[in-house]
């Protein structure tokens, strides 16, 4: 049987190039290298029949397939809007039946449930992860929420941060501990969020071997994205983990443990912070809340404050977006101005 004879690539005048495919001019991309795949990949989709997947089945293969690749607390988030948005359209339904309008219906679901802008944006941009996947596995040509209005909702400038008053009241109120042993753990525990800027898997994962006594770095191992960083080790994180290494500690491998020796969990991280959060009395924009990435970013927020460069503080957090960065530096100038303000 003859081969059939793979469509030409050509460059017009807006230095773009095109192809002439089943009749119709196709735009395929600004540089050679992009439109050669492009078309290789609009010959393979319309070569292999498209299998017909149900958008429950689809969501449990993508998630899986996270598992070594993204950090649980993402996979978790993603997972609930894929709940969510199954149980709007049905488990059963197939992943090709759900079109633009399918998402639109969706998302204005959203909005009439006064979810916020930033909620509703961050629902639809893991939406289009899961149909990216299915695109990628040919059960659909196209993504459709791509074709969905994008939602202008910036990230909020103001991080939620501990004051220096309320930083002193939490590590205070760990001194409350029934036991002794139970205090320094605590204290350690927000110590290492506040003087390391550590997440909440990063500190459930914190050891021993990690800790350069003599040279008073710390290594973060695995952080997000895989990504290894080193920090220096305060005065007063090096004082509390040398005290803990010498009379205190439970494992020769996980700093944070039980009082038996188990390493603790991210879970367990959080039902021991939840021990403070109503004593701590710490209130974000009007509500009362206290959350451990919280301590992180009081973390950024003092570096910024001390004038360390927006650069080493990405490095020292781990942010692999500079911009992200960029909300402790806006904070501390704010905090700059209004104090000058105040001289009247």
């Amino acid at each position: 049987m003859e081969q059939k004879k793979t469509p030409s690539i050509y460059q017009k005048r807006d230095g773009k190039w095109y192809c002439t495919l089943w009749g119709k001019q196709r735009y395929l991309g600004k540089t050679i290298d992009i439109a050669r795949e492009r078309l290789k990949e609009i010959l393979e989709a319309k070569e292999e029949p498209q299998r017909n997947e149900a958008i429950g089945d689809l969501s449990e293969a993508y998630l899986a397939s996270l598992a070594n690749n993204q950090s649980p607390d993402t996979i978790r988030t993603k997972a609930g809007t894929y709940r969510a948005f199954i149980e709007f359209v049905g488990r059963r339904t197939s992943v090709r039946a759900i079109t633009p309008e399918t998402i639109e219906r969706y998302k204005q679901r959203c909005f009439a449930r006064r979810l916020k802008r930033q909620t509703v944006r961050s629902k639809l941009l893991n939406l289009s992860a899961l149909f990216e996947y299915a695109v990628r596995k040919k059960l659909v040509k196209t993504n459709p929420v791509r074709s969905v209005s994008r939602i202008d909702a910036p990230a909020d400038p103001n991080p939620d941060y501990l004051t220096e008053d309320e930083e002193a009241k939490l590590l205070s109120l760990t001194e409350e501990q029934r036991y002794p042993w139970l205090w320094k753990r605590d204290r350690l525990l927000f110590l290492s969020m506040l003087h390391a800027g550590l997440r909440r898997k990063e500190a459930a994962d914190f050891t021993w071997p990690d800790i350069d006594f003599d040279r008073r770095i710390l290594v973060v191992r695995n952080g997000k994205g895989g990504k290894h960083r080193l920090v220096g080790l305060s005065d007063t994180l090096y004082e509390a983990l040398r005290d803990f290494y010498t009379n205190e500690r439970k494992s020769d491998t996980a700093v944070l443990t039980t009082i038996s020796g188990r390493a603790l969990s991210r879970e367990s991280l959080w039902h021991i912070a939840k021990k403070y959060i109503a004593r701590l009395n710490h209130h974000y924009r009007g509500r009362g809340r206290f959350s451990l990435h919280s301590l992180r970013a009081t973390f950024a927020t003092r570096l910024c404050e001390r004038g360390t460069s927006t650069r080493v503080v990405q490095s020292l957090l781990g942010h692999s977006d500079p911009r992200t960065t960029m909300r402790y530096a806006a904070v501390s100038e704010t905090a700059l101005i209004e104090a000058a303000r105040r001289l009247g």
